[in-house]
């Protein structure tokens, strides 16, 4: 009997908490959320033909480049409705929590680190890297709490279902 009371009081002050820094944690909006999805949907696409055209560029660099592409693609290629068109491949994503956690960590790890080194604008030969990360929602970038809350909710669904890791 007192579990449930104690639920409530955890996730209101949890709520308040998390209201109150004025930061909106992307997966408790699925407005939030698609939009993110169609911008990596878009950034990951202008960015695949690069890799094979850079120049002046570090090693590091590259690695998170190709890091990020190849995760990319091996979190997309199975997934159920996914290559349809871009609404369907924006929900392919949004609907799979396990998708949608993959989508926010390549996001904080690989493109965090790309957007605050220095890269030579002539690394790229059409566009600036800099200028591809225009598509991205202008009202912040994400931060570990959108990290926090996608694991949370994988979690939730591992208790709620009594999935094994393996599942």
């Amino acid at each position: 009997m007192l579990k449930f009371p104690l639920f409530l009081v955890s996730f209101w002050s949890y709520n308040l908490v998390w209201a109150t820094d004025n930061y909106f944690v992307i997966t408790r909006s699925p407005k939030l959320l698609d939009s993110w999805a169609e911008a990596e949907l878009k950034f990951a696409e202008a960015l695949q033909p690069l890799p094979l055209q850079l120049r002046k560029i570090t090693p590091e660099q590259l690695g998170r480049i190709t890091s990020y592409l190849a995760d990319f693609s091996n979190c997309t290629k199975n997934l159920r409705g996914f290559g349809r068109n871009p609404q369907e491949n924006i929900n392919a994503v949004t609907y799979n929590p396990i998708a949608t956690f993959r989508m926010i960590r390549r996001i904080l790890q690989e493109l965090t680190f790309l957007k605050e080194t220095k890269i030579d604008p002539d690394a790229f030969p059409q566009e600036n890297l800099y200028d591809l990360f225009n598509v991205f929602p202008e009202d912040g970038w994400l931060r570990e709490d959108d990290f926090k809350e996608a694991i949370s909710a994988i979690l939730r669904i591992s208790h709620v279902y009594s999935l094994k890791a393996e599942d």
